[in-house]
C-alpha cells in the first residue's frame, strides 16, 4: 500500500495519531469525550478524581485529567470525563486505553460514549447503552436545543445511513429542520407557544396578534 510506505495522503503528511476522513463528512475535534470505563482488577489503589492519565486513542497518545464522580475502585466500571491536554477526533463507540502518568502502566480500558460533551457533566445513563435508540435519546435529551443530523454518524460512531434509518424508526425523536429533538421537547415548547399567546392576547387584547418574530424570540430556541 503506497500510503503505508510513504505516510503521504493525497499529498499531506500523515503521523501517528492523526486520522484521515471524508471531506463530506462532518467531522469536529475536541478536548472533551464522555467515556464508559473500567479500571483493571490488577490495579492496586483507587482512580481518584482528577487523577493524570495517558489516554490511548487509535494510534494517538494523549495526557488527560479523568473527572469522576466517586474514586473508582479495581474491577469496576464508571461512567467518566476526559479533559484532554490535545485536541483529537473520536467517535462514539471507539474503544480506548488509558495508563497512568508514572510509572507508566495500562490502568484500564473503555469506550468513548460521547466525543462532543458541552461543558455540563449531566451524563444519562442511556448515553452507554448497547441499544441504539437508547443512545440515540439520551445524545438528544443532554443538549438543550437537540442535536444537528450532520453529527449524529459521529457522535453514535454510525454511517450517516444508519443514523438516517435509526431516526426513521425513532419513537423518541423528531426532526425539526436540521436539528434532531426529543418528542417530548416538542410537545412542552407546543404548551409554552399556546401559553405564550394567551398572554400577549390577555395583556394586549386590541392587538390583531402577535408576530412570528416576536414568538420565536419569546422562547430563546434555534428557528428550526
Amino acid at each position: 500500500d503506497p500510503f503505508e510506505l510513504t505516510g503521504l495522503y493525497h499529498g499531506v503528511d500523515i503521523g501517528r495519531g492523526d486520522v484521515v476522513v471524508l471531506s463530506s463528512d462532518d467531522w469536529r475535534v475536541t478536548t472533551r469525550l464522555d467515556i464508559e470505563f473500567s479500571l483493571g482488577r490488577e490495579t492496586a489503589a483507587l482512580l481518584e478524581d482528577r487523577s493524570r492519565v495517558r489516554v490511548h486513542l487509535g494510534t494517538s497518545e494523549v495526557m488527560a485529567r479523568i473527572r469522576l464522580d466517586a474514586p473508582l475502585a479495581p474491577g469496576t466500571t464508571a461512567l467518566a470525563r476526559l479533559d484532554l491536554e490535545e485536541p483529537v477526533l473520536a467517535g462514539g463507540d471507539d474503544r480506548l486505553v488509558l495508563a497512568s502518568f508514572s510509572p507508566v502502566a495500562v490502568i484500564g480500558g473503555g469506550r468513548v460514549v460521547d466525543p462532543l460533551p458541552g461543558s455540563r457533566r449531566r451524563t444519562p445513563a442511556g448515553i452507554a447503552a448497547l441499544d441504539p435508540e437508547s443512545r440515540l435519546e439520551a445524545m438528544v435529551g443532554r443538549r438543550r436545543h437537540g442535536v444537528e443530523v450532520r453529527l449524529l454518524p459521529q457522535l453514535l460512531g454510525m454511517p450517516p445511513v444508519a443514523c438516517a434509518a435509526l431516526l426513521d424508526r425513532s419513537s423518541s425523536v423528531d426532526m425539526a429542520g436540521g436539528l434532531a429533538v426529543l418528542r417530548d421537547d416538542v410537545r412542552r415548547l407546543a404548551l409554552r407557544l399556546e401559553e405564550t399567546l394567551a398572554r400577549y392576547h390577555r395583556e394586549s387584547p386590541h392587538e390583531p396578534g402577535m408576530s412570528v418574530e416576536a414568538l420565536r424570540d419569546s422562547l430563546s430556541v434555534p428557528d428550526q
